[in-house]
């Protein structure tokens, strides 16, 4: 068990948004600690997988090349001396959701910034550093930047500036024009955070170029609350805009309540009891919302 300090999963999407706003070392102070990086392996389904099965299978899952995309990460934030578990039940402090990765797998005894001891626990398939495979209940040192097999899924141990240094290198060149930040929310707590320079909106679906990746992506308006375009896509959670109108003889004025009985006050485009949907623009001039495209069948209520 974790004797100190935080762990974290997130995903890159979840990572982006802060590599977009924040320069390295501020970067690299919110991600301070140790960055573990995994795939889950797609070409393996759940069954029954023979030890002959998986020394075939796992050459082929280390020779696999790896999607930055595709990572999930575990940020790891100790105080010295700690006891990480890595497993597939949902209490270890890293939880690597594979069959191949016991329920507790590992645990990673991190002594100080430049010791740690990675011990197998009796593992079903075993554990690796850096494709060696090592004894079952025997403490075996491992480093920064060493790479951990546990099962079939590649763990990468590295530093918040390997990471950034990487989203660099990923999104060379794609930053440098004119882009809008927009965050996508849905009414079951669903949130996108993306980078855009093209937005096409229907009535059942609407469609965004990512910058970052220069695809189309699309997205339902089905249980949709609203697309915000923002300021910054970090913002301040905990801030609620100021209520009231900026001119109260303003024709434009619009008073809303979402469903989840959020209320704002500000401006209105388009918005009649025909539109599928409309734009609203806060009057709160700190705001972090710049406008937002509301569906209609989001609100409870409405005052023009």
């Amino acid at each position: 068990m974790l004797s100190g300090g935080t762990t974290r999963h997130l995903s890159i999407d979840e990572i982006i948004p802060y590599f977009i706003e924040f320069p390295k070392d501020r970067f690299c102070e919110i991600f301070d600690g140790i960055v573990c990086c995994y795939t889950l392996p797609p070409q393996f389904k759940d069954g029954n997988l023979d030890i002959n099965q998986f020394k075939k299978v796992v050459q082929i899952v280390l020779k696999s090349p790896v999607d930055l995309l595709e990572f999930r990460v575990v940020n790891i934030k100790p105080e010295y001396p700690s006891l990480i578990y890595f497993g597939s039940d949902s209490s270890c402090e890293v939880h690597i959701p594979h069959s191949t990765v016991s329920e507790r797998h590992a645990t990673l005894n991190l002594i100080s910034s430049t010791e740690m001891w990675l011990t197998d626990l009796k593992s079903q398939f075993g554990t690796m550093i850096n494709e060696r495979a090592i004894f079952p209940d025997i403490k075996t040192p491992v480093r920064i930047n060493d790479n951990v097999t546990f099962g079939l899924v590649r763990v990468l141990l590295k530093t918040p500036a390997w990471l950034y240094n990487s989203l660099t290198t990923r999104f060379a060149g794609r930053i440098s024009g004119e882009f809008e930040r927009i965050v996508i929310r849905y009414f079951n707590g669903k949130i996108i955070k993306r980078i855009i320079n093209q937005i096409n909106i229907e009535i059942d679906r609407f469609t965004i170029r990512n910058v970052l990746t220069g695809r189309l992506e699309s997205y339902t308006t089905n249980d949709l609350k609203a697309i915000f375009w923002v300021k910054n896509l970090i913002g301040d959670p905990s801030r609620v805009d100021k209520q009231g109108f900026v001119k109260e003889t303003d024709p434009s004025n619009i008073f809303i309540e979402f469903k989840d009985n959020e209320c704002q006050w500000g401006s209105q485009s388009g918005y009649s009891n025909r539109a599928f949907g409309f734009f609203f623009y806060p009057h709160d001039p700190d705001s972090n919302n710049v406008k937002c495209y509301i569906p209609r069948n989001a609100l409870n209520y409405v005052l023009l």
